[in-house]
């Protein structure tokens, strides 16, 4: 009973094969029991790939169902990297590893939460800027770990911890090689945590988890495409 609570995030990208797809990215997790454990299955975080981007309504009746089984499972922030690694170096006539390029380019990856039975679960919406994907997941039933461990709550409610992750949409590796034991995420606060925020200063763009952690990686720019602001009026004619 795998449950999806909120919104999908589409991004339009353009594969190193040189075609085009939109990427549908969202994260499972029951939202009316945070602290639910998933014993049927697994709460994950999936990123499917559409290839097909036309309106054509011939092409469209012909693509079929993509299911989970279609996606590359990345069981770890290591194994992303590795998967990544041997694609790139695939052997000609190496159909194993042609057939898990293909997988990748066409169908998507997903990464399993909660595999050691923590509970953990995607409570938001994900935020994609410059190709890195930013997403926030939600442990249950833990008690948040300060950087100071003397100021540590050991006798207050366990509010669970949050979660953000980091992670290249093309192929799932960790952006960030400054997290703790080169993961995709790291830990940014006690009990459930929003969506990842945009900030825009000056037209620099900032993506944070909501709190404004110290981890220094979230007080970088995360691009260096600026936006800037619009502004009009309309005139009485």
């Amino acid at each position: 009973d795998r449950r999806f609570f909120h919104a999908v995030d589409i991004v339009e990208a353009i594969g190193d094969d040189g075609v085009p797809y939109d990427a549908v990215l969202i994260g499972s997790g029951n939202r009316a029991h945070p602290k639910q454990e998933f014993d049927s299955g697994k709460d994950g975080f999936f990123v499917y790939k559409d290839q097909i981007t036309g309106i054509d309504p011939a092409t469209v009746a012909d693509i079929g169902v993509k299911t989970v089984d279609d996606l590359v499972e990345f069981t770890s922030a290591e194994a992303a990297e590795d998967i990544s690694e041997e694609i790139a170096s695939c052997a000609v006539n190496d159909t194993d590893c042609e057939s898990l390029r293909d997988n990748l380019n066409n169908n998507g990856w997903w990464i399993p939460l909660g595999d050691n039975g923590d509970g953990e679960k995607v409570l938001s919406t994900s935020v994609t800027f410059e190709g890195n994907i930013y997403f926030t997941s939600y442990v249950p039933n833990v008690q948040f770990i300060t950087e100071d461990e003397d100021a540590t709550i050991i006798c207050g409610p366990k509010e669970g911890a949050a979660y953000t992750y980091v992670v290249n949409l093309y192929d799932g590796t960790p952006a960030f090689t400054t997290f703790p034991n080169g993961d995709w995420s790291i830990n940014t606060g006690a009990g459930i945590p929003s969506d990842p925020i945009v900030v825009v200063l000056d037209g620099d763009v900032y993506v944070t988890p909501g709190n404004i952690p110290t981890t220094e990686e979230f007080r970088k720019k995360a691009g260096e495409t600026p936006l800037l602001k619009s502004y009009w009026y309309e005139l009485d004619s």
